[in-house]
């Protein structure tokens, strides 16, 4: 079995961890006034993949083009989009360095005692992180555009590295 990446590594640690903790409960003294039993009811699966047609993402877009954008679809950053002018970079997660990613995924949500950070940290498929390089910058504006293919709750993973 080959090794797993840094970030592969860090999802599958958290969702043993989550695994471990389990959902919260009214017995737990931070959920004590919360029922997480809804959340528990919810089939938890990935937005699916779709592919949007570039004239579709113009007429969504609410900026009509005067930006540099990178669009979101369903969590994942549309191929055609990704940015790169001298010093900043947006990438989908799944091309960025898995180490950088992992190291600030690790930090700014450790899952140590956190059953709802393990189960995010563990489950999440797709992200965008936008990268500036020091004593770089763009000259117009970066847009982030989101938009989501069907009714469903997305919560998309946006990590800015400076």
């Amino acid at each position: 079995m080959a090794s797993l990446s840094p970030l592969d590594r860090l999802q599958r640690e958290a969702l043993v961890r989550f695994s471990d903790l389990g959902l919260p409960t009214t017995r737990d003294e931070e959920w004590r006034y919360t029922s997480v039993a809804p959340i528990a009811a919810i089939p938890f699966e990935s937005a699916p993949e779709t592919p949007i047609p570039p004239a579709s993402v113009l007429a969504l877009d609410p900026f009509g083009g005067r930006l540099a954008a990178a669009t979101i679809v369903n969590g994942r950053l549309m191929a055609l989009d990704s940015f790169d002018e001298g010093g900043v970079h947006v990438a989908a997660f799944s091309s960025a360095d898995p180490g950088l990613l992992a190291a600030h995924l690790d930090r700014i949500a450790p899952v140590p005692d956190r059953a709802l950070t393990a189960m995010n940290t563990g489950m999440f498929d797709g992200g965008v992180l936008v990268r500036v390089e020091a004593g770089e910058w763009t000259h117009q504006p970066l847009a982030l555009l989101f938009i989501a293919s069907e009714s469903r709750a997305l919560s998309p993973r946006i990590r800015a590295h400076w």
